[in-house]
């Protein structure tokens, strides 16, 4: 028989013990400082799910953090609520504006997990998320001896408590709500609300070593936020929570493997743990709040939002169809959900749960629904994707950075085939231009003459031979600012001269 020698086979058993999972090579502080715009966040989540957070700082390189995270509502948004801890007796409302700064340290996170240290009060801090709820669990064991407090605040509504239940209300924009209901493992000995009614605190025995607070979001009521920390979360287990997460994240990450370096490893299961930030379920056990007509809705469905389909359409939505063709059709019937709940039936390009921002230029969405239509991915309402993409460039501007009905500029590009871009020092006399963003001529016209292609194909699977030679002829309008002179694409004038 042959001999391995003792060595060899320890290492080797080693390797295979500690060999790395595909969520292990995720680093969340890749980008973390930004070369231009904004920078990438280490977001803690379970895959496309409401509750999420990042630690409050502007980037990786700030000294000190804003408090603790409650919850991100919206890509790259830190809201206006967090949570505070004090050390300290005779806590005083007065004595701190929110959100307090932390020197912080020691600071761990995976997608499913978040650990640091607060400097000052010198408390320990760990903390999970679930699909809609998440536990912060507090050691007290550095700290001094004097009451431990867990305050509460928000910048944009109110604070209350409900018996030793702390309730936050969050106002976002055009009237929708995001609703927090928190409870701690332990008793507190005093249960206050501010004078303002924007922040609570909950006070807690000098002599506890450690604290558990778990909490629920919801974006239908308070009473609905603790519905989901309750079903989620039944007890104060932050260490179960984190096996849960880390079994997920693994699951969808091991869908593709990959052989190269451990580097190589890092920067492409960092960059597929992206892909599943968003777009984000907002459904809540059977029920939806659809920020489209304002109103809660009854649907076994997921509902998905928070996408920015000018940049994801070219490859977030395309990987989907590939390794989550469920997830995708579902976040596609979605798209199909707001438009239908909005007055205008227009599709959305910048969905969030409050609303369209309807940022950047173009329509997206609809050749997302043809890549889908076009490689059979199941589940779609293709009839009803196409009458709303239809409605949508039949009726609404292209003017960049504006949700409105067609204007003067869209009789000009239809009469003319291409968006008219203003010479130097004329004055802007469409209203809705923005006054920052300006009229975009060469990339509206591009952007357009995509959607419309996209448009003319849909039309040809569902049948409608008029749309299909409308939309292939429109299609063909960004040759209309290619300048033969220098082989690029430049703005025209109204009188169709390039600039």
């Amino acid at each position: 028989m042959k001999k391995i020698p003792l060595l060899a086979l320890m290492l080797s058993l080693s390797n295979f013990a500690f060999a790395a999972s595909a969520v292990d090579y995720v680093n969340p502080y890749v980008g973390n400082i930004s070369h231009v715009l904004k920078p990438t966040y280490p977001t803690v989540q379970l895959p496309n799910s409401i509750l999420r957070v990042f630690p409050r700082r502007a980037d990786f390189s700030d000294l000190q953090v804003e408090g603790l995270p409650l919850m991100v509502w919206g890509h790259r948004n830190q809201g206006a609520s967090g949570l505070e801890i004090t050390v300290k007796d005779n806590f005083d409302f007065s004595e701190t504006l929110y959100p307090k700064k932390y020197f912080y340290d020691r600071e761990e996170i995976t997608p499913y997990s978040m650990r640091t240290f607060l400097e000052g009060e010198d408390v320990s801090v760990e903390f999970a998320p679930s699909f809609k709820s998440a536990i912060y669990k507090f050691d007290f064991s550095e700290s001094p001896k004097a009451i431990r407090t867990i305050r509460l605040w928000t910048n944009a509504h109110s604070a209350s408590a409900d018996g030793n239940i702390l309730n936050l209300v969050e106002a976002l924009p055009r009237g929708a709500k995001m609703y927090i209901a928190m409870r701690f493992d332990k008793e507190p000995i005093e249960v206050k609300v501010s004078p303002d009614k924007k922040s609570l605190a909950a006070s807690f025995s000098a002599s506890e070593n450690s604290l558990s607070a778990k909490y629920g979001v919801s974006f239908i009521s308070a009473q609905k936020a603790l519905e989901n920390l309750e079903r989620e979360i039944p007890d104060f287990d932050l260490q179960k929570l984190e096996k849960q997460g880390r079994e997920l994240w693994n699951e969808k990450l091991s869908k593709i493997k990959v052989e190269g370096s451990e580097r190589d490893k890092e920067l492409f299961y960092t960059s597929l743990w992206r892909n599943f930030e968003r777009m984000v379920d907002f459904s809540e056990y059977g029920q939806y709040y659809n920020p489209f007509d304002g109103k809660v809705h009854e649907s076994d469905a997921p509902f998905y939002a928070d996408d920015w389909i000018w940049d994801t359409h070219l490859t977030s939505h395309p990987l989907r169809i590939l390794i989550d063709p469920e997830v995708e059709a579902n976040m596609l019937n979605s798209y199909i959900a707001m438009a239908e709940a909005s007055k205008e039936k227009w599709l959305p390009t910048f969905p969030q749960i409050w609303g369209d921002s309807h940022a950047m230029n173009g329509n997206h969405v609809i050749p997302s629904f043809l890549d889908a239509q076009k490689k059979n991915l199941p589940g779609v309402d293709y009839a009803a994707a196409y009458k709303l993409a239809l409605n949508t460039l039949e009726t609404e501007t292209i003017t960049p950075w504006c949700r409105a009905p067609s204007n003067e500029l869209d009789e000009f590009y239809e009469k003319s085939g291409y968006f008219p871009a203003l010479r130097e020092g004329e004055r802007e006399t469409v209203a809705d231009v923005n006054k920052f963003e300006k009229r975009q001529s060469v990339a509206v016209t591009l952007g357009a003459s995509y959607d419309d292609w996209a448009l003319s194909e849909l039309a040809k699977l569902n049948g409608d031979d008029k749309n299909y030679q409308k939309y292939s002829a429109r299609a063909k309008n960004y040759k209309n600012l290619c300048n033969s002179d220098t082989q690029f694409f430049h703005p025209k004038d109204m009188a169709g001269k390039f600039i």
